[in-house]
Parts: C-alpha cells; sequence; structure tokens
C-alpha cells in the first residue's frame, strides 16, 4: 500500500483497540509472562486483550488490574477436542479468577463430520454458561483447513449461536487467509465480528486484513507491527 493511500484510509485512531495477543506457551514462565504483559501496556492503545496459559489466569488478573486490556482464557485451546461440561469448567474457573474474554475451539471433527447439531448445542451451551459473566466470547473454528462451503456454514453457526467474533485459527502454524475474511464479511457484514489470528506477522499482513474486513487483529508480534505502523505516521503526517 502507497504511503498516501495509507494516509487517505487509516490513522491512528483507527487502529486503537485493533489487537489481540498472547503468552500462550508451554513453557512460558511466571516471569516471561509478566514481562510480557508489562510491555503491552505500553501499548495499551492499540491493544484491546492478552491471553495467557489458563493456569496463569490468576497472574494475568494481577498484573493487568487497574489497566483497560482485557484478560483473555484460552478454552479446549488450542485442538478444540474437549467435552462441552469441560470446556464450561474450564471457562467458569478462567472467569472466577479474572479473565473477561473466552476464546474457544470449536470442536472441528463434529463439524467436519456435518454433525451441525451437536456442534450448534456445543458452542450454545458454553455461551449461554458464560455470557453475561464476561465482555468478549470468540469461536475458533480453524478456518485455514475449512472449504469455501465449510467456512460460510461455520460462520453461520458462530454467529446463530451469539458469540461475538470468529477467531478464524488458533495460531501454532494455522495460517489465515485473507480471502477467508472477505468472504465471512461479504456474507455476513457486521451481524458477526471477524478476528484475524494465524500468520499476521506484519504491517502489511495486518492492513490486508482490515482491508478484507476483519474487526480484531490477533497476532503474536504486536510490539513489531505496532512500531513500524508508528513510523508510517510519522512520515505521512
Amino acid at each position: 500500500m502507497a504511503l498516501k493511500e495509507l494516509k487517505e484510509v487509516f490513522s491512528k485512531e483507527y487502529f486503537k483497540k485493533r489487537f489481540d495477543t498472547s503468552y500462550i506457551e508451554p513453557d512460558a514462565t511466571d516471569e516471561q509472562v509478566v514481562a510480557f504483559l508489562e510491555k503491552c501496556k505500553k501499548y495499551s492503545y492499540y491493544i484491546k486483550a492478552v491471553g495467557v496459559n489458563l493456569h496463569q489466569i490468576p497472574l494475568g488478573a494481577k498484573v493487568l488490574n487497574g489497566t483497560d486490556i482485557t484478560l483473555i482464557a484460552p478454552v479446549a485451546y488450542p485442538l478444540g477436542c474437549v467435552p462441552t461440561e469441560l470446556k464450561i469448567k474450564q471457562a467458569l474457573w478462567a472467569i472466577e479468577h479474572g479473565a473477561r474474554q473466552i476464546d474457544f475451539c470449536m470442536e472441528l471433527g463434529a463439524f467436519k463430520n456435518k454433525q451441525y447439531d451437536f456442534v450448534k448445542r456445543d458452542l450454545e451451551e458454553v455461551i449461554s454458561a458464560i455470557r453475561d459473566k464476561v465482555e468478549t466470547i470468540s469461536v475458533i473454528p480453524f478456518t485455514q483447513l475449512l472449504t469455501k462451503d465449510e467456512l460460510i456454514k461455520v460462520a453461520e453457526i458462530i454467529r446463530d449461536v451469539g458469540a461475538d467474533l470468529i477467531k478464524t485459527n488458533p495460531g501454532y502454524g494455522y495460517v489465515t487467509k485473507v480471502d477467508d475474511v472477505r468472504i465471512i464479511k461479504e456474507k455476513f457484514g457486521d451481524s458477526v465480528g471477524v478476528m484475524a489470528s494465524g500468520g499476521v506477522r506484519t504491517l502489511q499482513q495486518t492492513l490486508e486484513m482490515l482491508m478484507a474486513g476483519a474487526d480484531r487483529i490477533a497476532t503474536s508480534t504486536p510490539f513489531q507491527i505496532l512500531d513500524e505502523f508508528e513510523r508510517v505516521i510519522q512520515r505521512i503526517k
């Protein structure tokens, strides 16, 4: 994108609270998590929410207390193959300990089996149990593994069960395609939000997702993206 076009289309205000990020790793130490969260505070104009490993939710709540950054709990993460009642227990435990956003993975195997009623019931039961206890609920359907028809079907289900966002992928190598974001937004508009998650690591990729209609961006590299954005903004003022 040319700098002139960037200036016309985007502004610092446009990027406000557009980003989710996380420090969800098998070897994440408390010290590393605290350092990451403290850095997120410095970018709080842009960062809407931050996720940490489920067992570190109490720590995350303590560090983010008094800020306007929402704490995310990953539930049935990253595969989604967890019975409904356990998803609910995970979510409620996280909420009790300070989480205000729940990102949980859909049971993709059941969806691929065309067990749509089961998938819908699973999502509905989780959402019903937590709806009035959190700010945001996102469902992760693994869009990289879906055909176009499956993508439309899954987006319809997630919209109908009352989730706030379709979080396209859980990361861990699953990459979101710009076309997948565009397909969802062209079909469903503002009736369901889209969080582009998976493989968004640069400013250019971020802009492509936003232009395709993404409402939020989930990335493990927010600081690099935002630092680059700030440099561009300075050049085009």
